[in-house]
């Protein structure tokens, strides 16, 4: 048993998926399924039952899910004493890149494989970790061993912002409403509807949400306070509760059941960037093919616009 396994184990868990799951840690299913069952010959238990429509955890697997979090986490933690003990990183960590993936394999929607696989091809000297980042830390405020960060937005401060390309935002309507009628959606006609709130949210998370939920109009909306829960879950809440809030094509590639997704005139696209955390060679050769694979490759994104275009 060792640390990859369990990181393994920890990502099909959360997604009870094994190509999802293989397509975030960007990897072979077959690889990643014979690694799990390798896990469960050391363990000498099933953590997972499988069948042609779907996969669950085990009691067993249920059980050994968070022990098996805590012992990477305390691994990271580990890592970080050691390279603090001796003044800063181990050798072998100047041969590694640590990218946090916002959302996942769409961090860059159809470009994010691309990059990955560029950036292997060309420095296999570098090995590449991938972590996926959620919404509430969007831009990895919680994880001090990332490198770099492909993302939405600006980022934390002291991040070299780099724009890969915009891509449109889109205002997310309980489909109940008159709203999901209309073709798009001005300004006048959402200011007296419920909008998402974010307070209680982790500092960087808030700040992300700015963009999505008016604060960056400076508009004093209703709100109702949005918990954390899953995206799919986080979507059935705004339907069922009535309540505003704006995404891009990216995170949403159709409409979530409940939910319409209509332009908003007038709104500023959204950029999607990468965020240098280290400013040294490693972390320059990324961000470097990222815009190279994002320059040659964007038609693949449907209505992706050049880093270099205006927001509407």
């Amino acid at each position: 048993m060792d640390l990859q396994q369990l990181r393994y184990f920890a990502v099909v868990a959360e997604e009870l998926h094994f190509t999802r799951a293989a397509r975030r840690l960007y990897v072979d299913q077959s690889a990643l399924s014979a690694a799990v069952r390798r896990l469960e010959r050391d363990l000498g238990t099933s953590l997972f039952v499988r069948t042609t429509r779907h996969v669950e955890l085990t009691e067993a697997g249920r059980v050994l899910l968070p022990e098996a979090r805590s012992l990477l986490a305390a691994a990271e933690e580990f890592q970080l004493a050691v390279e603090r003990a001796r003044g800063g990183p181990q050798p072998e960590r100047r041969h590694r890149v640590v990218v946090g993936l916002y959302c996942g394999s769409m961090a860059a929607a159809e470009l994010t494989g691309p990059i990955v696989h560029a950036f292997h091809t060309r420095h296999p000297e570098l090995a590449l970790e991938v972590r996926p980042l959620t919404l509430f830390d969007p831009w990895g405020a919680a994880d001090p061993d990332l490198d770099v960060v492909v993302t939405r937005d600006g980022g934390l401060p002291g991040d070299e912002v780099t724009v890969l390309f915009h891509t449109p935002r889109l205002l997310a309507v309980p489909a109940q409403l008159d709203l999901a009628g209309v073709e798009e959606v001005h300004l006048a006609d959402v200011a007296d509807l419920t909008w998402t709130g974010t307070g209680g949210w982790p500092p960087s998370a808030q700040e992300f949400m700015a963009g999505y939920d008016l604060r960056a109009e400076g508009l004093d909306v209703r709100r109702a306070q949005a918990p954390a829960l899953p995206i799919d879950e986080a979507w059935r809440w705004h339907a069922e509760h009535e309540v505003l809030v704006m995404t891009n094509d990216l995170t949403v590639r159709r409409s979530p059941p409940g939910v319409v997704l209509r332009p908003l005139a007038g709104r500023p696209t959204v950029p999607v960037t990468v965020l240098d955390r280290r400013g040294d060679s490693r972390t320059r050769a990324f961000v470097a093919v990222a815009a190279e694979v994002s320059a040659a490759l964007r038609d693949l994104v449907p209505d992706a616009l050049p880093p270099q275009a205006q927001p509407a």
